[in-house]
């Protein structure tokens, strides 16, 4: 076995190496992971081989990345070449994929280093993240509380700085929630500027229309999640020969420049068009049944319509907090302020 690269001798005042951040992670795990569990799987020993490896290469003069050294956790959803990768599954307890999925594979071209994979509900849909292969994830300030769903391991992993980015998924709420609960940031990002190839699925399952899940990043710091966005996005696999990818340029350069709708009352005011607060969440719910059972795409028409005319439509996450654990059977009666799926309302 070839002989690790030596640490580096401590940074300068104001600079951290890799090796230090990543020394400094797993003594955060260490400290706080216990009372959270917000990992299935921790690689420290792969992480801290790498770490001054990246700092020596970075001594030499060799291209680093723009996250040349930085510990990031991986949401359990995603396959992670030599990393256990369950989806919170059983049958998936000792499943090591081979290869990266493509968003993974991008966050490490650019330097990242993997911590962990962060723990979720079995097979990703749920309010809270608990499953028989990992156990519950608590809230980090308040561990009677869930942490969210379905990326609550990753939402507390970096409310308590276990990692500095977090790559996620959402379908209803699943980046957005948590990072809510936990108090970090989180963004969903339009359907296909992230790459949803690399999922740890069921054996059995059947790819359908599915029109609403995207892989997004969670992070410490807002400005991070558009570097993020950057570095994981654009097409994969065979996309690369027809599409490109590159950010727009902002329509705007104030404020004024934009035309953002809002909720009063029932309904989307100005310009709103009578498009109620029931009629919205109809539609989304029938969006969120095509993951399961094909639908026509007309459902999203109100919405197409709407942003013909409108840059944005600002709506809370959320009007409830971290609630207390509930794992009764049925994910939908969740013990919360508001009547049973209000939680999805805003997320749609």
């Amino acid at each position: 076995m070839a002989a690790l690269p030596k640490p580096r001798a401590p940074s300068a005042p104001g600079v951290i190496s890799s090796h230090e951040l990543t020394t400094h992670v797993f003594e955060r795990i260490r400290k706080y992971n216990g009372r959270v569990n917000a990992f299935v799987t921790l690689v420290e020993d792969r992480a801290t081989a790498q770490a001054p490896a990246a700092d020596e290469a970075q001594a030499q003069g060799k291209p680093t990345g723009p996250l040349y050294g930085v510990p990031i956790p991986i949401k359990d959803d995603k396959k992670t070449a030599g990393i256990r990768s369950t989806c919170g599954a059983k049958i998936y307890a000792g499943n090591v994929p081979k290869e990266n999925a493509p968003a993974v594979q991008r966050l490490l071209d650019a330097g990242a280093i993997i911590v962990g994979k962060t723990n979720l509900p079995e097979w990703v849909p749920g309010f809270q993240s608990y499953n028989e292969v990992a156990g519950t994830t608590n809230n980090p300030w308040n561990p009677q509380r869930t942490s969210g769903g379905s990326t609550g391991g990753g939402a507390a992993a970096l409310a308590r700085g276990m990692g500095f980015l977090e790559l996620g998924s959402d379908i209803g709420g699943s980046i957005r929630t948590p990072s809510h609960f936990c108090g970090v940031f989180g963004h969903k990002p339009t359907i296909d500027v992230i790459s949803d190839e690399g999922f740890v699925e069921p054996p059995d399952a059947n790819p359908s229309p599915d029109r609403l899940s995207v892989n997004g990043p969670l992070s410490r710091n807002p400005r991070d999640l558009l570097l993020a966005l950057q570095l994981a996005g654009g097409p994969a696999g065979m996309q690369w020969i027809a599409d490109s990818w590159n950010l727009p340029p902002a329509r705007g350069a104030q404020l004024r420049d934009y035309r953002i709708g809002y909720n009063v009352g029932r309904s989307l005011l100005p310009g709103g068009a009578g498009l109620r607060i029931a009629e919205w969440y109809g539609a989304y719910f029938t969006m969120l049944g095509s993951s399961v059972v094909p639908n026509d795409p007309t459902a999203r028409r109100c919405w197409a319509d709407y942003f013909r005319d409108h840059d944005a439509f600002p709506m809370p996450v959320d009007f409830v907090t971290a609630f207390p654990h509930d794992h009764s059977p049925d994910m939908w009666r969740v013990r919360s302020p508001l009547p049973p799926g209000c939680v999805l309302i805003w997320t749609c």
